[in-house]
């Protein structure tokens, strides 16, 4: 080998040698700082719930972050474990984000009083331990109009269902907390597309055993008493109330799959629910439509 292809070859493996280094440098540095970053967000909200993770990483291109390992114990003393969160898109101006498109990969909710009060003795008795499932959101928040946009939250439970809602709000107050952020909310559109795994037949079938008869039995009483319900909205006119009875029935001998779709004619505050109107009121009020295996229009943000 002559001397100055030695003394390139040199050079070609120290160049190398640097940049191998220096980029096993920058990766511990923006681990470092991605695990930093994200205790500092996790602290601000110390106050509701505490996050413990394991790992966590931010892509320094579009800025998303991957978190792994995650715990999160509330104030109020349920907690939940999840194997990993995906955040693509996040406000970080604001206590609370006016945007965020996050996905959550097996989360698990043990099944406890302190996660689910009373309910979870009948959770147990339908064989549950933990409710299992995968969770994505994505929503945003307009300032210059109070519009609130979910414009999918997803839930995929292998042992439980398949969710998609959709919901627009407007004159929301965000940075307001309580019920008094909502006063004067109305909602224009909103939508829930339901496909059963298992937690549908178990709920039928527990329900029936409490009642000590066969689920035949039981689905057929339930249709009987939509009938009446039915019979009842048509009388006083309310012409969405019976339709959707009449849906419900079918629903209910298959709860296989389902759609509801809510579209106002106009914007309708959301308090109009709890001032004393019945169910028939409200479904027509809300304009509520139940249709069985159709999909129902995710809540758009110009509407």
């Amino acid at each position: 080998m002559t001397g100055f292809k030695r003394v390139f070859f040199t050079v070609l493996l120290v160049l190398v040698v640097l940049s191998a280094a220096g980029a096993g440098g920058g990766y511990i540095w923006l681990h470092e700082y991605s695990v930093e970053t994200v205790r500092e967000i996790a602290d601000k909200y110390s106050s509701i719930v505490k996050i413990d993770f394991k790992d966590a990483m931010i892509n320094p291109f579009d800025e998303s972050i991957y978190i792994d390992g995650v715990n999160l114990d509330f104030a109020m003393g349920s907690a939940i474990s999840v194997g990993r969160v995906h955040i693509s898109g996040i406000d970080r101006e604001h206590r609370i984000p006016r945007y965020m498109h996050f996905k959550a990969e097996k989360v698990s909710i043990p099944v406890t009083f302190m996660n689910f009060g009373s309910s979870f003795s009948s959770l147990e008795k339908m064989g549950y331990r933990a409710l299992g499932f995968d969770l994505g959101a994505d929503y945003i928040y307009e300032d210059q109009n109070n519009r609130f946009i979910l414009k999918k939250l997803e839930l995929d439970g292998k042992d439980l269902a398949s969710l998609n809602i959709a919901l627009g709000l407007e004159h929301v107050k965000l940075d307001k907390p309580g019920i008094s952020g909502f006063i004067g909310t109305r909602i224009y559109s909103g939508g829930i597309i339901f496909k059963d795994h298992s937690l549908a037949e178990r709920v039928l079938d527990f329900l029936a055993q409490e009642e000590s008869l066969s689920r035949k039995d039981y689905t057929s009483r339930l249709v009987e008493r939509v009938e009446f319900l039915k019979l009842k909205a048509r009388e006083r006119g309310y012409s969405y109330a019976e339709d959707f009875y009449g849906t419900f029935q079918n629903v209910l001998k298959n709860p296989s799959d389902f759609s509801l779709k809510i579209s106002p004619e106009d914007a309708t505050p959301l308090l109009y629910i709890f001032m004393g109107r019945d169910l028939d009121e409200i479904i027509d009020l809300y304009r509520i439509q139940l249709d069985k295996g159709k999909d129902v229009a995710v809540a758009q943000q110009d509407n």
